[in-house]
């Protein structure tokens, strides 16, 4: 867009169309729009914003995995299934994939590593953003009693 004139058809046809996309990747990602402002009309995504969609889509994809591997191979017998589903989907910043790797850390590292910001992060392989290191010590009691649900159900 940079390249066009102002006002004219083309540039206002590209402009809706780069709005469109925006609102495309909103209606995916909601939380996106605190990274978005109105630049000349157009929605910008700022770099935080694009950090923020990288961190995102990623954690889709895993969690994407984490589903088909428990619909697939019911690694967890129904009721573990269903529990870290509902768990995934009611959580705020945590998905199934999230849960799954929080339980199974719960499980072999005990409860004292939910406490500390850096040890959630090391035990989770480092890559885990701020939200999600914040929503698992937000909700860390109910993460052990979901551990120690799941633990029974085996």
């Amino acid at each position: 867009m940079n390249n066009l004139t102002r006002g004219t058809e083309e540039w206002t046809n590209n402009l809706m169309s780069a709005n469109d996309e925006v609102m495309k990747l909103l209606q995916s990602f909601p939380l996106l729009a605190q990274y978005i402002s109105t630049v000349n009309g157009k929605l910008t995504i700022s770099e935080a914003g694009f950090e923020f969609l990288k961190d995102e889509m990623a954690r889709t994809a895993r969690n994407m995995a984490t589903s088909t591997q428990l619909s697939q191979a019911n690694m967890y017998g129904t009721k573990n299934a269903a529990a870290i589903e509902d768990f995934g989907r009611t959580t705020d910043g945590m998905n199934v994939a999230d849960v799954k790797a929080i339980t199974d850390a719960i499980a072999k590292n005990g409860n004292a590593w939910l406490n500390n910001a850096d040890s959630i992060r090391r035990t989770l392989d480092g890559e885990q953003s701020n939200r999600l290191v914040n929503a698992i010590i937000d909700n860390r009691e109910e993460l052990v009693k979901l551990t120690t649900q799941l633990q029974a159900n085996e």
